[in-house]
């Protein structure tokens, strides 16, 4: 199924977190679980529930995003007297709304290229939650849900993201890039199994520059700032062949073994 034109470009992310079963217990005692939906530095919660494995939320949150590349992050804890303990959660990087809306954790869903009620960009159905290692065991509960990601006139013209300093843009983006890798394991044997060998014999770097203090100057960096003298950290040479070898047996290293 294709998009219709005239296409708009997205700019609304519509949650509607509708109810969950089967959550996970902890020693033997029922959650009292409650919602959070967050995507970069926009975030959302539900109302908290008391002692339900089956709660029913029924709330809708709406978030500006652009960027395809941003992934969507629902997580479900349970309150505490003292601090939130984990149940569960889900993830999706946003393009796959429109790529391949399946290409996620999913029970039972429908979307635009299989329900024709649907517009392009939306999804609804239950949605296994994964455990805190992106593992799906079946254990941690499903979640219904209703997701869209669509164009919507004037909506957030006048938003504009919170401003953050470079060390804070940098722990965003690792914390996404975690996101969107999952189950590290399933990376690592993926990787293993990749059919591609690489042989090198010899790596090389020469003359580079870290120019790390920009990390934490604030919202401006060296250049921005007169008076401020730019340092950095200096590579003039560095080489790596030993660890390159290979045994006589094989004819070439797996990418997760190069990459190690």
């Amino acid at each position: 199924k294709q998009i219709p034109p005239p296409f708009n470009w997205p700019n609304c992310l519509k949650v509607r977190i509708i109810r969950a079963r089967n959550l996970r217990t902890h020693s033997g005692r029922d959650p009292s679980p409650r919602v959070i939906v967050s995507v970069r530095r926009q975030k959302a919660s539900t109302l908290g529930h008391q002692l339900n494995t089956s709660p029913l939320f029924d709330e809708t949150f709406k978030f500006v995003v652009t960027d395809p590349s941003a992934v969507l992050h629902v997580a479900i804890q349970s309150q505490g007297m003292v601090k939130a303990s984990y149940i569960g959660h889900w993830v999706m990087t946003l393009k796959w709304l429109y790529v391949n809306p399946e290409f996620c954790h999913w029970n039972n869903i429908k979307h635009w290229k299989n329900d024709p009620t649907l517009k392009p960009g939306c999804i609804r159905g239950w949605f296994p939650l994964l455990d805190s290692e992106f593992k799906h065991n079946h254990t941690a509960g499903e979640m219904e849900m209703e997701i869209s990601w669509t164009y919507v006139e004037d909506w957030g013209n006048n938003w504009r993201p919170p401003r953050a300093k470079a060390l804070e843009q940098l722990t965003e983006n690792s914390n996404e890039t975690k996101l969107r890798l999952g189950d590290i394991e399933a990376v690592q044997k993926m990787l293993d199994h990749f059919p591609l060998l690489v042989r090198v014999k010899r790596v090389t770097i020469r003359n580079v520059a870290f120019y790390l203090k920009d990390l934490f100057l604030g919202y401006k960096g060296a250049l921005e700032k007169k008076g401020v003298k730019e340092e950095a950290l200096y590579v003039d040479f560095l080489e790596s062949s030993r660890t390159l070898q290979l045994e006589k047996f094989r004819v070439g290293h797996t990418i997760n073994s190069f990459m190690v």
